[in-house]
């Protein structure tokens, strides 16, 4: 069975609100029983409701499903310390979630900015996971600065050197600049029409929480993700884990294979046709393998 995008979003069969470190988060509950897929959205900076939407029907497939808006989004408190926008609280954030809930080890599946989060986490907390799920992301910082670089490029190197020098100056505002991104992500995140629906509103961007963690600009990372990575520390994390990427996505296949490449005995996918969302790009495929997989290792 695959799952179907709703005309409607689904509603949660259970909300509850969960203190974490900084103040309350938003949780949702989808299904019951033991096995938890426990899911982290990207962003940063934005609400859980587009991850929810994708994956809410797993609870038909006996699955708990769970997610929350991160703190600072969607219906969690926004508190306005610029301090608590960090990898380190965030992790901590989703053990708070897990424990609060009972859950015991879960399926996590952490989806960009999420699968950022969720390499942090399984490193912090690997006894807090039955598997993990590196949707769309990269787990080395530095490394994916270069790939973007290497993306850029490929439009030209006057294109580049065009980017680089608007990022450099602050002129994020001008209309060339904000033309390349339009083309950028028309190339490797949107690679389909979305028939005008929008999961996620962009006014619902905390931009705190993206400037306190990657910082103002589309490619330069800045914040504190800047020099992150767990490249190393993942090569000790011995749960199953599935990798996978779109083929023209800007957290590249080169990315994907070095988490594949860290956690022995990891299992990875391609989506041929697909950019940064291929759930919306190869549905069919995106709920076949994720699909599998859960239920290999449930």
């Amino acid at each position: 069975m695959t799952p179907a995008a709703p005309a409607e979003p689904r509603r949660p069969d259970a909300t509850c609100r969960v203190a974490v470190p900084g103040g309350e988060v938003a949780v949702y509950s989808y299904g019951s029983g033991p096995h938890v897929l426990f899911l982290v959205n990207g962003g940063p900076g934005i609400a859980s409701e587009g991850i929810r939407g994708v994956h809410a029907a797993y609870a038909d497939r006996g699955w708990r499903v769970v997610a929350h808006d991160q703190l600072g989004t969607g219906a969690s408190d926004r508190p306005e310390d610029r301090t608590l926008w960090t990898v380190a609280r965030y992790a901590a954030e989703v053990e708070a979630v897990r424990q609060a809930l009972d859950l015991g080890p879960v399926h996590l599946l952490g989806n960009s900015w999420g699968g950022w989060l969720g390499c942090d986490y399984v490193c912090r907390y690997p006894g807090a996971v039955k598997s993990f799920i590196a949707a769309n992301t990269c787990a080395d910082m530095p490394f994916h600065m270069a790939e973007l670089r290497r993306l850029i490029a490929a439009f030209g190197e006057q294109t580049l050197a065009m980017v680089e020098r608007h990022e450099a100056e602050g002129s994020l505002d001008d209309p060339e600049y904000l033309a390349f991104c339009t083309l950028f992500y028309t190339r490797h995140q949107d690679r389909r029409p979305t028939g005008g629906r929008r999961v996620q509103a962009r006014g619902e961007l905390n931009l705190a929480i993206q400037d306190g963690l990657w910082g103002p600009a589309q490619f330069t990372c800045v914040g504190d993700l800047a020099d992150w990575s767990r490249l190393e520390d993942l090569r000790r994390f011995d749960r199953p884990c599935l990798v996978f990427n779109g083929a023209h996505d800007y957290i590249t296949i080169k990315e994907g294979a070095l988490i594949h490449q860290a956690v022995a005995g990891s299992e990875m996918v391609v989506f041929a046709d697909s950019g940064h969302k291929p759930a919306a790009d190869e549905p069919q495929a995106y709920h076949a393998t994720l699909g599998d997989f859960l239920e290999r290792h449930r």
